[in-house]
Protein backbone atom coordinates (compact mmCIF):
# COMPACT_ATOMS: atom_id res chain seq x y z
CA UNK A 1 0.00 0.00 0.00
CA UNK A 2 1.33 3.44 -0.96
CA UNK A 3 0.72 6.63 1.00
CA UNK A 4 -0.18 9.16 -1.70
CA UNK A 5 1.12 12.08 0.36
CA UNK A 6 4.50 10.71 1.42
CA UNK A 7 5.21 7.91 -1.05
CA UNK A 8 5.78 5.48 1.83
CA UNK A 9 5.01 1.84 1.18
CA UNK A 10 3.42 -0.69 3.51
CA UNK A 11 3.80 -4.37 2.68
CA UNK A 12 0.49 -6.20 2.36
CA UNK A 13 1.17 -9.75 1.25
CA UNK A 14 3.33 -12.06 -0.89
CA UNK A 15 1.89 -14.39 -3.53
CA UNK A 16 3.87 -17.59 -4.01
CA UNK A 17 4.28 -18.64 -7.64
CA UNK A 18 5.51 -21.85 -9.21
CA UNK A 19 7.95 -19.85 -11.34
CA UNK A 20 9.54 -16.40 -10.96
CA UNK A 21 7.40 -13.61 -12.40
CA UNK A 22 8.84 -11.62 -15.27
CA UNK A 23 7.19 -8.66 -16.99
CA UNK A 24 3.59 -7.84 -16.10
CA UNK A 25 0.72 -5.82 -17.54
CA UNK A 26 -2.67 -4.70 -16.26
CA UNK A 27 -5.95 -3.89 -17.99
CA UNK A 28 -7.27 -0.32 -18.08
CA UNK A 29 -9.90 -1.04 -15.39
CA UNK A 30 -7.12 -2.45 -13.19
CA UNK A 31 -9.06 -5.63 -12.55
CA UNK A 32 -6.75 -8.19 -14.22
CA UNK A 33 -3.00 -8.61 -13.87
CA UNK A 34 -1.12 -10.49 -16.60
CA UNK A 35 2.28 -12.07 -15.96
CA UNK A 36 4.92 -13.63 -18.19
CA UNK A 37 6.61 -16.51 -16.38
CA UNK A 38 9.77 -16.69 -18.44
CA UNK A 39 11.27 -19.76 -16.78
CA UNK A 40 8.19 -21.77 -17.75
CA UNK A 41 7.39 -20.04 -21.07
CA UNK A 42 3.90 -19.31 -19.83
CA UNK A 43 1.40 -16.46 -19.61
CA UNK A 44 -0.83 -16.22 -16.55
CA UNK A 45 -3.64 -13.94 -15.41
CA UNK A 46 -4.79 -12.93 -11.93
CA UNK A 47 -7.90 -11.18 -10.65
CA UNK A 48 -7.11 -8.04 -8.61
CA UNK A 49 -9.03 -7.20 -5.45
CA UNK A 50 -8.70 -3.42 -5.59
CA UNK A 51 -9.76 -2.97 -1.97
CA UNK A 52 -7.09 -5.25 -0.52
CA UNK A 53 -4.58 -5.34 -3.39
CA UNK A 54 -4.53 -9.14 -3.24
CA UNK A 55 -4.40 -11.41 -6.31
CA UNK A 56 -6.40 -14.50 -7.24
CA UNK A 57 -5.15 -16.82 -9.97
CA UNK A 58 -7.39 -17.17 -13.03
CA UNK A 59 -5.54 -19.33 -15.57
CA UNK A 60 -2.30 -19.83 -17.45
CA UNK A 61 -1.40 -20.81 -21.02
CA UNK A 62 1.85 -22.30 -22.39
CA UNK A 63 4.00 -20.44 -24.93
CA UNK A 64 6.45 -21.64 -27.56
CA UNK A 65 9.13 -19.41 -26.00
CA UNK A 66 9.54 -16.98 -23.12
CA UNK A 67 7.95 -13.55 -23.49
CA UNK A 68 10.24 -10.74 -22.35
CA UNK A 69 7.53 -8.04 -22.54
CA UNK A 70 3.73 -7.98 -22.49
CA UNK A 71 1.11 -5.25 -22.83
CA UNK A 72 -2.62 -4.97 -23.38
CA UNK A 73 -4.11 -3.12 -26.32
CA UNK A 74 -6.28 -0.09 -25.57
CA UNK A 75 -9.51 -2.14 -25.65
CA UNK A 76 -8.21 -4.77 -23.17
CA UNK A 77 -9.33 -7.48 -25.58
CA UNK A 78 -5.81 -8.52 -26.56
CA UNK A 79 -2.48 -9.25 -24.89
CA UNK A 80 0.58 -8.48 -27.02
CA UNK A 81 3.91 -10.19 -26.32
CA UNK A 82 7.46 -9.89 -27.65
CA UNK A 83 10.09 -12.66 -27.51
CA UNK A 84 13.73 -11.69 -27.25
CA UNK A 85 15.25 -15.08 -28.08
CA UNK A 86 12.68 -16.32 -30.58
CA UNK A 87 12.47 -13.02 -32.47
CA UNK A 88 8.68 -13.05 -32.74
CA UNK A 89 5.61 -11.20 -31.49
CA UNK A 90 2.22 -12.70 -30.67
CA UNK A 91 -1.28 -11.47 -29.89
CA UNK A 92 -3.55 -13.48 -27.58
CA UNK A 93 -7.25 -12.82 -27.05
CA UNK A 94 -8.51 -11.98 -23.54
CA UNK A 95 -12.05 -13.08 -22.66
CA UNK A 96 -14.49 -11.44 -20.24
CA UNK A 97 -13.17 -13.47 -17.29
CA UNK A 98 -9.56 -12.36 -17.84
CA UNK A 99 -8.49 -15.72 -19.28
CA UNK A 100 -5.94 -15.72 -22.10
CA UNK A 101 -6.60 -17.69 -25.30
CA UNK A 102 -4.63 -20.93 -25.54
CA UNK A 103 -3.51 -20.08 -29.07
CA UNK A 104 -2.52 -16.64 -30.31
CA UNK A 105 -4.79 -14.89 -32.79
CA UNK A 106 -1.63 -13.69 -34.52
CA UNK A 107 2.06 -14.63 -34.59
CA UNK A 108 4.66 -12.76 -36.62
CA UNK A 109 8.39 -13.31 -37.04
CA UNK A 110 10.22 -10.00 -36.71
CA UNK A 111 13.94 -10.39 -35.85
CA UNK A 112 16.11 -11.50 -32.97
CA UNK A 113 16.12 -9.37 -29.83
CA UNK A 114 12.49 -8.20 -30.03
CA UNK A 115 12.41 -6.44 -26.67
CA UNK A 116 9.01 -4.79 -26.19
CA UNK A 117 5.67 -4.19 -27.88
CA UNK A 118 2.98 -1.56 -27.37
CA UNK A 119 0.09 0.00 -29.26
CA UNK A 120 -0.08 3.77 -29.61
CA UNK A 121 -2.72 5.97 -27.96
CA UNK A 122 -5.08 5.61 -30.94
CA UNK A 123 -4.75 1.78 -30.77
CA UNK A 124 -4.19 1.80 -34.54
CA UNK A 125 -0.48 1.03 -34.58
CA UNK A 126 1.97 -1.21 -32.73
CA UNK A 127 5.73 -0.83 -32.39
CA UNK A 128 8.41 -3.37 -31.49
CA UNK A 129 11.90 -2.12 -30.55
CA UNK A 130 14.78 -4.56 -31.16
CA UNK A 131 18.19 -4.24 -29.54
CA UNK A 132 21.40 -5.11 -31.42
CA UNK A 133 22.10 -6.81 -33.72
CA UNK A 134 18.66 -6.24 -35.28
CA UNK A 135 18.78 -2.56 -34.19
CA UNK A 136 15.34 -1.56 -35.41
CA UNK A 137 11.77 -0.69 -34.48
CA UNK A 138 9.22 -2.86 -36.29
CA UNK A 139 6.13 -0.88 -37.35
CA UNK A 140 2.69 -2.49 -37.56
CA UNK A 141 -0.89 -1.56 -38.30
CA UNK A 142 -3.08 -3.00 -35.52
CA UNK A 143 -6.67 -4.12 -36.15
CA UNK A 144 -8.40 -3.74 -32.79
CA UNK A 145 -11.43 -5.70 -34.04
CA UNK A 146 -9.45 -8.88 -34.80
CA UNK A 147 -6.14 -8.41 -32.96
CA UNK A 148 -4.23 -8.89 -36.23
CA UNK A 149 -0.97 -7.12 -37.03
CA UNK A 150 0.07 -6.09 -40.54
CA UNK A 151 3.31 -4.44 -41.57
CA UNK A 152 3.38 -0.71 -42.21
CA UNK A 153 5.37 0.76 -45.12
CA UNK A 154 8.25 0.65 -44.44
CA UNK A 155 8.01 -2.33 -42.07
CA UNK A 156 10.66 -0.94 -39.72
CA UNK A 157 12.60 2.12 -38.69
CA UNK A 158 16.36 1.48 -38.65
CA UNK A 159 18.40 3.93 -36.52
CA UNK A 160 21.44 5.32 -38.36
CA UNK A 161 23.75 4.20 -35.55
CA UNK A 162 23.82 0.91 -33.54
CA UNK A 163 21.69 2.19 -30.67
CA UNK A 164 19.67 -0.93 -29.88
CA UNK A 165 16.19 0.43 -28.97
CA UNK A 166 14.81 -1.52 -25.99
CA UNK A 167 11.70 -0.07 -24.28
CA UNK A 168 9.49 2.87 -25.25
CA UNK A 169 6.90 5.36 -24.05
CA UNK A 170 4.50 7.74 -25.78
CA UNK A 171 4.21 11.45 -25.07
CA UNK A 172 0.77 12.01 -23.44
CA UNK A 173 -0.16 14.93 -25.73
CA UNK A 174 2.20 15.00 -28.73
CA UNK A 175 2.65 12.54 -31.61
CA UNK A 176 6.05 11.57 -30.26
CA UNK A 177 7.48 8.20 -29.21
CA UNK A 178 10.64 7.80 -27.11
CA UNK A 179 12.95 4.80 -26.75
CA UNK A 180 15.68 3.95 -24.28
CA UNK A 181 18.54 2.43 -26.24
CA UNK A 182 20.28 -0.48 -24.55
CA UNK A 183 23.51 -0.69 -26.51
CA UNK A 184 24.42 3.00 -26.84
CA UNK A 185 23.16 4.27 -23.45
CA UNK A 186 21.05 6.86 -25.23
CA UNK A 187 17.44 8.01 -25.47
CA UNK A 188 15.79 8.74 -28.83
CA UNK A 189 12.72 10.70 -29.82
CA UNK A 190 10.62 9.95 -32.92
CA UNK A 191 7.82 11.77 -34.68
CA UNK A 192 4.81 9.48 -35.18
CA UNK A 193 2.92 9.92 -38.44
CA UNK A 194 -0.75 9.28 -37.57
CA UNK A 195 -1.67 8.52 -41.18
CA UNK A 196 0.99 5.93 -42.02
CA UNK A 197 1.88 4.69 -38.53
CA UNK A 198 5.57 5.20 -39.19
CA UNK A 199 8.36 6.90 -37.27
CA UNK A 200 10.88 9.61 -38.17
CA UNK A 201 13.85 10.34 -35.93
CA UNK A 202 13.93 13.65 -34.06
CA UNK A 203 17.05 13.32 -31.87
CA UNK A 204 19.24 10.93 -29.91
CA UNK A 205 20.86 12.02 -26.64
CA UNK A 206 23.31 10.35 -24.27
CA UNK A 207 22.01 9.33 -20.86
CA UNK A 208 25.45 10.02 -19.37
CA UNK A 209 27.51 13.15 -18.78
CA UNK A 210 30.78 11.28 -19.32
CA UNK A 211 31.93 7.95 -20.74
CA UNK A 212 31.20 4.89 -18.62
CA UNK A 213 33.07 1.70 -19.51
CA UNK A 214 30.17 -0.69 -18.95
CA UNK A 215 26.62 0.60 -19.13
CA UNK A 216 23.34 -0.33 -20.80
CA UNK A 217 20.04 1.49 -20.98
CA UNK A 218 17.05 -0.33 -19.49
CA UNK A 219 13.74 1.47 -18.82
CA UNK A 220 12.03 4.72 -19.85
CA UNK A 221 9.04 6.66 -18.45
CA UNK A 222 7.46 10.08 -18.96
CA UNK A 223 5.48 12.08 -16.40
CA UNK A 224 1.68 12.30 -16.93
CA UNK A 225 1.97 16.01 -17.80
CA UNK A 226 4.69 15.30 -20.39
CA UNK A 227 7.20 17.72 -18.84
CA UNK A 228 9.92 15.27 -17.75
CA UNK A 229 11.28 11.98 -19.00
CA UNK A 230 13.42 9.46 -17.10
CA UNK A 231 15.58 6.53 -18.25
CA UNK A 232 17.71 4.06 -16.29
CA UNK A 233 21.43 3.28 -16.58
CA UNK A 234 22.60 -0.24 -15.67
CA UNK A 235 26.30 -0.04 -14.84
CA UNK A 236 26.32 3.64 -13.96
CA UNK A 237 23.39 2.73 -11.66
CA UNK A 238 21.48 5.94 -12.12
CA UNK A 239 18.27 7.45 -13.43
CA UNK A 240 18.86 9.97 -16.22
CA UNK A 241 16.54 12.98 -16.08
CA UNK A 242 15.38 14.95 -19.14
CA UNK A 243 13.15 17.97 -19.63
CA UNK A 244 10.68 17.79 -22.52
CA UNK A 245 10.06 20.77 -24.80
CA UNK A 246 6.36 21.60 -24.71
CA UNK A 247 5.58 21.85 -28.42
CA UNK A 248 8.28 19.78 -30.18
CA UNK A 249 8.86 17.05 -27.58
CA UNK A 250 12.62 17.51 -27.87
CA UNK A 251 14.67 16.49 -24.83
CA UNK A 252 17.36 18.21 -22.77
CA UNK A 253 19.51 16.15 -20.40
CA UNK A 254 19.28 17.53 -16.85
CA UNK A 255 21.54 15.04 -15.05
CA UNK A 256 21.49 11.69 -13.28
CA UNK A 257 20.24 10.53 -9.91
CA UNK A 258 22.28 7.70 -8.31
CA UNK A 259 20.05 4.73 -7.53
CA UNK A 260 20.03 1.02 -6.73
CA UNK A 261 22.43 -1.47 -8.32
CA UNK A 262 21.29 -2.46 -11.82
CA UNK A 263 18.02 -0.51 -12.15
CA UNK A 264 16.38 -2.83 -14.66
CA UNK A 265 12.95 -1.43 -13.84
CA UNK A 266 11.61 1.80 -12.38
CA UNK A 267 8.14 3.31 -12.39
CA UNK A 268 6.36 6.59 -11.72
CA UNK A 269 3.26 6.56 -9.56
CA UNK A 270 0.05 7.54 -11.43
CA UNK A 271 0.41 11.21 -10.41
CA UNK A 272 4.08 11.49 -11.41
CA UNK A 273 4.93 12.70 -7.91
CA UNK A 274 7.02 9.67 -6.89
CA UNK A 275 9.50 7.44 -8.71
CA UNK A 276 10.37 3.92 -7.53
CA UNK A 277 13.55 2.21 -8.73
CA UNK A 278 14.13 -1.55 -8.35
CA UNK A 279 17.72 -2.76 -7.99
CA UNK A 280 18.03 -6.11 -9.74
CA UNK A 281 21.29 -6.82 -7.89
CA UNK A 282 20.66 -4.88 -4.66
CA UNK A 283 17.28 -6.58 -4.01
CA UNK A 284 15.90 -3.22 -2.89
CA UNK A 285 13.32 -0.68 -4.02
CA UNK A 286 14.22 3.00 -3.70
CA UNK A 287 11.62 5.77 -3.54
CA UNK A 288 12.15 9.37 -4.73
CA UNK A 289 9.98 12.47 -4.73
CA UNK A 290 9.91 14.13 -8.17
CA UNK A 291 9.95 17.94 -8.17
CA UNK A 292 7.23 18.95 -10.63
CA UNK A 293 8.99 22.21 -11.54
CA UNK A 294 12.59 21.01 -11.96
CA UNK A 295 12.39 17.25 -12.43
CA UNK A 296 14.83 16.77 -9.56
CA UNK A 297 14.59 13.54 -7.57
CA UNK A 298 14.69 13.67 -3.77
CA UNK A 299 15.70 10.33 -2.17
CA UNK A 300 13.17 9.16 0.40
CA UNK A 301 12.99 5.52 1.53
CA UNK A 302 14.54 2.17 0.61
CA UNK A 303 12.69 -1.15 0.96
CA UNK A 304 13.98 -4.74 0.81
CA UNK A 305 11.88 -6.58 -1.78
CA UNK A 306 13.49 -9.98 -2.28
CA UNK A 307 15.87 -11.43 -4.83
CA UNK A 308 16.04 -10.03 -8.36
CA UNK A 309 13.10 -7.60 -8.54
CA UNK A 310 11.91 -7.40 -12.14
CA UNK A 311 8.81 -5.23 -12.48
CA UNK A 312 6.75 -2.53 -10.72
CA UNK A 313 3.03 -2.07 -11.30
CA UNK A 314 0.67 0.42 -9.63
CA UNK A 315 -3.00 -0.38 -9.03
CA UNK A 316 -5.38 2.36 -7.86
CA UNK A 317 -7.26 1.29 -4.74
CA UNK A 318 -11.07 1.39 -4.72
CA UNK A 319 -13.52 1.66 -1.83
Amino acid sequence: MMDSATGKLQRRDDLKLASPAGPVAVDAREQILFVSMRDRSQLASFRIDRKSGLLEAIAGVPLESDACYISTDRTDRYLLSSYYGAGIVTVHAIDSTGSISAKPVDRIVTAEHAHSIRTDISNSFAFVPHTNPANMIAQFQFDQATGKLSGSTPRCYAPPTPEGPRHMCFHPQLDVLYTVNENSSTVSGYKLDRESGTLAGIQTLSMLLSDVEENTGAEIKITPDGRFLFASNRGHNSIARFSVQETSGELTLLGQQPTEQTPRMFELDPTGQFLYSAGQHSNQLACYRVDRDSGDMEPLDIYPVGQGPWWIQFITASG
